[in-house]
């Protein structure tokens, strides 16, 4: 949620960075999103954001290497 986030970046200089042209970016790496859809509903919703890395409802496969060899997901709707 917006508060968890802002609780991440009041906690963490890490977390912040800028773009060349001056710009911020928000490096977060979160365990688990329950809803990808609402998050991504949330942050399309809030001034100034521009994009976010939530690549929703765009491949029907994922395939995560490791290293005992490559794991498929398959994107069920």
């Amino acid at each position: 949620s917006y508060n968890e986030l802002e609780q991440m970046l009041n906690n963490s200089e890490e977390v912040l960075k800028q773009t060349d042209s001056g710009n911020s970016i928000i490096d977060l790496q979160l365990d688990c999103i329950d809803d990808p859809i609402a998050l991504a509903n949330e942050l399309d919703s809030l001034v100034g954001v521009v994009e976010h890395g939530l690549f929703l409802s765009m491949v029907d496969r994922v395939i995560i290497g490791k290293e005992s060899g490559p794991e498929v997901l398959e994107v069920t709707r």
